[in-house]
């Protein structure tokens, strides 16, 4: 009887484990490689935004559909994450709903002003970076205090002895 209790416990463990990573874990992580991707574009098309007359018309055609995409993939990645506008209201360190808009809406504008000088890509990239980039900002902040804590915490003591 204890094998067959060993077991069972063993599968339920195993099927939870796996909905957890199916379900919550693998859309996180999807969710964060889109941000990678994002800062990817940025930096891959930057001579298309810096220097329109410089860039070929395909790089800005290229640049203005991918940043649209990515737009639009980045709210497919944030509907993925199951309960996410709950999970974003009680952990702070997450974009809410509203920072993930305004990263989404300013990518559109980004890819609308791709090749027209003049235009406030600057203020764009800004306004995408900060809500997405919150999460690393925040918490190497908090680490960053947590080992100055830290250290500050072992000079004292190293004084005391």
């Amino acid at each position: 009887m204890d094998i067959f209790w060993t077991v069972v416990t063993g599968v339920a463990v195993f099927v939870v484990g796996q909905a957890v990573s199916r379900f919550i874990i693998e859309p996180w992580h999807e969710y964060r490689m889109l941000v990678g991707r994002i800062a990817h574009a940025f930096i891959l098309f930057s001579t298309a935004n810096a220097i329109p007359g410089l860039a070929s018309p395909t790089p800005l055609d290229e640049a203005h559909g991918e940043l649209r995409s990515l737009a639009g993939i980045l709210w497919q990645q944030v509907y993925a994450i199951p309960l996410y506008q709950t999970v974003a209201r009680v952990c702070w360190w997450i974009p809410t709903y509203d920072d993930i808009q305004v990263a989404s809406s300013n990518l559109v504008s980004l890819s609308n002003s791709v090749g027209h000088p003049g235009s406030n890509i600057s203020g764009y990239i800004v306004n995408i970076r900060r809500p997405l980039q919150s999460t690393i900002l925040i918490l190497s902040r908090r680490f960053a205090a947590l080992c100055g804590r830290r250290i500050a915490w072992q000079v004292r003591r190293r004084k005391a002895t």
